[in-house]
C-alpha cells in the first residue's frame, strides 16, 4: 500500500539512528492518513500496520506485505476445539495459536496431561508475531497456584506482553514422578516439520519447553529463542523425560543455566531415547556442565551438534555422564561445533568418558575443543568412537 510505504520513508528520514520505532511510524501514519485512521503496531522484528481491519507488515527495509487479517479461531485455549477434538491419535487435540500453548502448559502444571493423549501442533508458531495469536492484545494474569498463565479481564497485560517479557512462556509440566504424575504423558508432534519460533523462558527451577516428561514422545518439532534457569536446569526440549522419546527435533535455541547443568535438547531422567535431533544453538552453563544433546547419557542416535556448547566444569558435543552413570549407547552421532571448558574441568567431543556403561558406536567429532582456565588441559579421549 503507497501510503504506508510513503509513512515508512518519512519516518526513516526523521531517525537520527536509522532505525524505526513503532512511535515513530505512528506519527508518520498520521501526517500520511490523518490521525486515527492507521494504527502501527510493535511485532518485534517488524511493524505492522492496521488499516481497516486490515493488518500490513513492514520490515526494516520498508517492503509492505500484503493485508491480511488475524486468524479467526473461536476456540482460542481449548484444545479440544469446541468438543470436536479427542485426543486420540485419530483426532488429536489441536495447538493452533499461542493461546492453545498457554493452555497446554497450564493443563500440563495441574496434572491434566496424565492420561496418554496426543497432542498436534497444526502451524508454526511465533510468540513475537501478532499473527500467531488469536488475539494478541487479550488480557491474562499469572495464577501464582496454579503455576499458569490464565485469562482475566481485570489484568492490565497481555497474554503477548506475558510471554515474551518477564519468566516468559511457563515449561509444559514443570515436576514428574517416576509414575508419570505429574508428568506430561503423551504425543506433542507436528505432522510435518512445525517450528516454535522466538521461545522466551527465563525462570528460576527448570527451564524447557516441557519441564518433565514421562513415557511421552516428542516429534518433528523446531524451536528457536532464547531459554534462561537462573537457579536450575536448562534444556531445549525436555528436563527430566524419564522413557521419553525425543525424535526428529531441532533445538535452534540459546539455552543457559547460571547454577546448574544444561543440554541442547533435554538434561536427565534414566531411560528414554533421543533419534535424529540437531542443536544448533548455543549452550551454556555458567557453573556446571553442557551438552549439545543430552546431559546424561540415553540411547542416542543420528544426533548432531554444531552449536558452541560451554560449561564451567565440563562440556561435551553429544552427552555428558560421569562414570557410572545411567546406560546408554551413543551411536552415529557428529559433533561440529566448538566444546569449550571455561573452568579446570573436561572437555570430550563426544562424551565424558565410554565406560561398562556407555557405548560409542560409529560417531565422530571434527569440532574445536578448548578448555580457557587450566594448565594442564583435560581433554576426554572419547572425542570420537
Amino acid at each position: 500500500m503507497e501510503g504506508i510505504k510513503e509513512s515508512f520513508i518519512l519516518a526513516k528520514s526523521k531517525s537520527k539512528t536509522g532505525k524505526i520505532t513503532v512511535l515513530d511510524m505512528q506519527k508518520s501514519l498520521d501526517k500520511i492518513f490523518g490521525e486515527n485512521y492507521a494504527e502501527a503496531i510493535d511485532n518485534s522484528d517488524t511493524i505492522v500496520v492496521k488499516i481497516d481491519e486490515k493488518y500490513y507488515e513492514v520490515d526494516s527495509k520498508g517492503n509492505v506485505a500484503e493485508g491480511r487479517t488475524l486468524a479467526s479461531d473461536p476456540n482460542a485455549g481449548d484444545i479440544t476445539k469446541g468438543g470436536t477434538c479427542t485426543g486420540t491419535q485419530a483426532n488429536p487435540y489441536r495447538i493452533e495459536c499461542i493461546e492453545d500453548l498457554v493452555k497446554l502448559s497450564m493443563l500440563g502444571n495441574n496434572n491434566g496431561t496424565k492420561n496418554y493423549k496426543y497432542y498436534l501442533l497444526t502451524k508454526d508458531l511465533d510468540f513475537n508475531s501478532i499473527f500467531s495469536y488469536a488475539n494478541y492484545r487479550t488480557k491474562y494474569s499469572y495464577d501464582e497456584e496454579k503455576k499458569a498463565y490464565i485469562p482475566d479481564d481485570t489484568s492490565q497485560t497481555t497474554i503477548k506482553e506475558l510471554c515474551t517479557t518477564g519468566q516468559g512462556f511457563i515449561p509444559i509440566s514443570l515436576t514428574y514422578g517416576n509414575d508419570g504424575s505429574p508428568a506430561f504423558h503423551g504425543i506433542f508432534y507436528g505432522k510435518e516439520q512445525r517450528e516454535i519460533k522466538n521461545i522466551y523462558i527465563n525462570r528460576s527451577g527448570v527451564a524447557a519447553l516441557f519441564g518433565a516428561g514421562s513415557n511421552a514422545t516428542i516429534k518433528n518439532i523446531t524451536i528457536d529463542g532464547t531459554i534462561i534457569s537462573t537457579s536450575g536446569s536448562a534444556a531445549g526440549f525436555v528436563g527430566t523425560g524419564w522413557g521419553t522419546t525425543i525424535q526428529n527435533c531441532i533445538n535452534k535455541a540459546k539455552i543457559v543455566s547460571k547454577t546448574s547443568c544444561a543440554a541442547g535438547i533435554r538434561i536427565t531422567g534414566g531411560t528414554g531415547k533421543i533419534i535424529n535431533c540437531i542443536n544448533v544453538g548455543d549452550v551454556v552453563s555458567e557453573s556446571n556442565c553442557a551438552a549439545g544433546i543430552c546431559y546424561v547419557v540415553i540411547d542416542i542416535d543420528k544426533c548432531r551438534n554444531s552449536g558452541t556448547i560451554k560449561g564451567k566444569s565440563g562440556a561435551f558435543g553429544i552427552a555428558y555422564s560421569r562414570y557410572g552413570g545411567d546406560k546408554g549407547t551413543i551411536k552415529n552421532c557428529i559433533n561440529t561445533g566448538t566444546i569449550l571448558c571455561t573452568g579446570t574441568g573436561s572437555v570430550g567431543g563426544l562424551t565424558y568418558s565410554n565406560d561398562a556403561n556407555n557405548k560409542i558406536y560409529n560417531c565422530y567429532n571434527v569440532g574445536t575443543l578448548k578448555q580457557e582456565n587450566s594448565a594442564t588441559p583435560r581433554i576426554a579421549r572419547y572425542k570420537w568412537g
